[in-house]
């Protein structure tokens, strides 16, 4: 039974920068969640689009949900940097304006914090392909759904690293309940210059840290994908920001004293692929 016999403030952030035609289903999906006791903090970009004008007229009819407006756009890493030290409680979530939420997310998810004292819950959740088409596909995880604790952490620990082999356990920020303290210790590996695969450069550090976790199979997220998201633009820097950011989690893993070798090598395989990837999409070929 996954009600809440307590009550546990949780903060949800919210980057919202040129997302007008997704915005307002996404917030809409928090204020209907089944579980209340929680506050909302916007971190709106200064969006050229009209989304900036949606926030502003959804706040002003929810009290919980709160906008910082941003002089400019600063970026995803930037923002969520800000945005911690404005939360209130002791647990954090994410969502991107343009993605959305099933109403029982927060129920759900804090209903095994309390009742494992876990650092951090994970849900699964859907792709969603439905504006080309495609309707629904459920992300599948290596793991299986339980607590994880004690030396089944390091099963944890080994999936979170995105990997060329086959699954791996998403490091998605939006799908997760975090405790906040463990946050904010591994925001120091964070790179703001770092702007494809930021999930990853923030959330392996974190999952490092974790010693008690529960994953939830069930898909209670909805990924909505897109074609002009930032995760599906080519920068001539990608390569760059790569390597980058695995030299960031080898020091991550060296500072917890934790051996993941063979992942790390294999993360130049996986952002190979990437790399591949953005290049035949883009209009260089």
């Amino acid at each position: 039974n996954d009600k809440c016999i307590m009550s546990m403030l949780v903060s949800r952030i919210v980057p919202v920068y040129n997302v007008a035609d997704y915005v307002g289903k996404c917030l809409e999906s928090i204020a209907n969640q089944t579980y209340t006791d929680y506050e909302v903090i916007i971190m709106e970009g200064n969006s050229t689009d009209g989304s900036r004008e949606i926030v502003t007229r959804f706040c002003e009819n929810h009290p919980k949900f709160r906008p910082v407006y941003q002089a400019k756009p600063i970026g995803l890493m930037a923002s969520w940097m800000e945005a911690v030290p404005l939360t209130n409680a002791d647990y954090i979530a994410f969502l991107d304006g343009d993605d959305m939420f099933e109403s029982t997310f927060l129920e759900k998810l804090v209903g095994k914090v309390e009742k494992y004292n876990v650092d951090v819950a994970i849900a699964n959740f859907f792709y969603d392909n439905r504006l080309n088409n495609k309707g629904l596909t459920k992300h599948i995880d290596p793991i299986e759904e339980g607590y994880y604790s004690g030396n089944d952490i390091k099963l944890i620990h080994s999936s979170i690293f995105p990997s060329s082999h086959g699954h791996y356990l998403s490091p998605s920020r939006c799908c997760k309940l975090i405790r906040k303290n463990i946050f904010v210790d591994n925001l120091k590996y964070c790179d703001t210059s770092i702007s494809s695969a930021e999930d990853v450069n923030i959330m392996v550090p974190v999952m490092l840290s974790a010693h008690r976790v529960y994953y939830l199979g069930e898909p209670l997220m909805y990924y909505v994908k897109r074609h002009d998201s930032i995760s599906h633009v080519f920068r001539y820097d990608t390569l760059d920001m790569y390597d980058k950011l695995i030299k960031i989690l080898h020091k991550a893993a060296s500072d917890k004293n934790l051996n993941y070798e063979t992942e790390l090598k294999d993360l130049y395989n996986v952002y190979g692929i990437h790399w591949v990837s953005y290049v035949s999409n883009s209009n260089l070929i």
